[in-house]
């Protein structure tokens, strides 16, 4: 059996340069990814695809999901008749836009690329899964993506610091693009990566504005993160639907003591908090416990892996 992370992403920077022929948007974004993960096992089978879910209720036949979507496409391409049986185990939020469900057929991809091996062009299949699904059947650590999302730069950052935060809500893709009120140009991309090497991230988001209308609790995130965290820049900000707060390491401990001790909001710590960290970015996770906002330790970051 073969056992792979599906890594959550942020976008740090997204910009709508306007609406395609084909009903897609063409965009410019920074897709980042993050120590939040979803994993995905995968063994062959005899025939057929078997999915098996756990950690949330999806709401959705197995073979509407993403991933058994991937892993029926690859074996149609490929021509292979055997079959595959893969457990999902779900730990990023749903309908956040930090890429949960593209992540896991990205995962489903390269999981049957290693057992059953083919030329198969693999990204061009994940580009028929979605715009974001390419991202991950790459399995970059960052990448500038253009197009409708499925064409891949690759961008090295600096060592990142992020806190994630969950509200609760959730805000579809659709609604969030339908939400852009006006089109933008390109991304300032060395512009954009210069704030990041600073310690003082500059990037804008076009779909926080209609976020924040559609899910108010998400501005409120917002300017929580900017108040009692005291984020850098305009480092608090919708990435995906959640919100962000980028801190330099060294102050985790000060913004945690201040967040306990008297901050705009007060912060407590609560069962199923999770830290992770991948590839040069590590991630807080702060889930939502009745009206208050929880941080995982700030001893638990870790601190990126190469």
């Amino acid at each position: 059996m073969l056992s792979l992370n599906a890594h959550a992403k942020v976008n740090l920077g997204l910009s709508v340069l306007g609406r395609r022929s084909d009903g897609f948007h063409e965009v410019d974004t920074l897709m980042v990814r993050v120590g939040l993960h979803d994993t995905v096992s995968v063994k062959p089978a005899e025939t057929g695809v078997t999915l098996t879910v756990s950690g949330a209720e999806l709401g959705i036949s197995p073979e509407q999901n993403l991933a058994y979507k991937a892993a029926a496409l690859y074996l149609q391409e490929t021509g292979e008749t055997r079959g595959v049986d893969f457990e999902l185990t779900k730990r990023i939020p749903v309908a956040a836009g930090l890429g949960g469900g593209s992540s896991d057929a990205g995962a489903v991809l390269r999981g049957l690329k290693e057992l059953y091996p083919s030329g198969v062009d693999l990204l061009a299949l994940a580009a028929q899964l979605g715009s974001d699904v390419p991202f991950f059947a790459a399995d970059l650590s960052a990448a500038r993506a253009t197009g409708r999302g499925e064409v891949l730069t690759p961008v090295e950052l600096p060592e990142l610091h992020l806190v994630l935060v969950n509200p609760g809500v959730g805000v579809s893709a659709r609604d969030a693009y339908a939400r852009v009120g006006a089109f933008a140009g390109a991304l300032e991309l060395p512009s954009l990566l210069a704030s990041l090497e600073r310690g003082e991230p500059d990037y804008p988001n076009a779909l926080e504005a209609g976020v924040v209308g559609l899910e108010p609790v998400v501005g409120e995130v917002l300017d929580a993160l900017s108040g009692a965290c005291g984020c850098r820049g305009r480092g608090r900000r919708v990435s995906g639907w959640r919100g962000v707060g980028m801190r330099p390491r060294c102050s985790w401990r000060r913004w945690l003591k201040r967040s306990r001790n008297g901050g705009r909001r007060r912060h407590t710590h609560a069962e199923g908090q999770r830290c992770e960290s991948a590839n040069r970015v590590s991630s807080s996770t702060v889930l939502r416990s009745n009206a208050n906002m929880v941080p995982a330790a700030p001893d638990s970051l870790g601190k990126g892996l190469a």
